[in-house]
């Protein structure tokens, strides 16, 4: 692979090769951007503690993907309107409250948490296809 770099702000077909290494961007007061991530986040001083913010041996959910999974239920709920009257967006919002309450009564009830409806059907899915097979 073969690297370019433009000569002044545009490259209007004044270019330098720089072989197969890729250039080392040059980053003006890169020095002073990594000294204060250093200093407020990395270091055994830092301002802010380390597990604060490190999620290595993190024991609840390292990813949003609960929060876009209400999203995506909200929106279903407003059926993707972007601005709901008020009186729409609060009944969505006691649905959504009343979902949460039944599988939280559930799940004490049960003591077990409901699988995926996704994950169900890819389930099923496969099974079905090896029995095809």
């Amino acid at each position: 692979m073969v690297y370019w770099k433009c000569e002044g702000r545009s490259c209007s077909g004044h270019a330098i090769q720089y072989g197969s290494n890729p250039p080392i961007q040059d980053i003006e007061h890169i020095e002073v951007f990594y000294d204060y991530v250093t200093s407020t986040w990395v270091d055994n001083d830092a301002l802010f503690d380390l597990s604060l913010w490190n999620c290595f041996d993190f024991k609840s959910s390292r990813t949003n993907n609960s929060l876009e999974g209400w999203h995506h239920r909200l929106n279903t709920d407003l059926n993707y309107i972007i601005h709901p009257h008020f009186c729409m967006y609060s009944r969505a919002i006691q649905n959504d409250y009343a979902y949460n309450s039944a599988i939280s009564s559930r799940h004490t009830v049960t003591g077990t948490i409901p699988p995926r409806k996704k994950f169900c059907e890819s389930k099923c899915t496969i099974t079905r296809f090896r029995k095809s097979l």
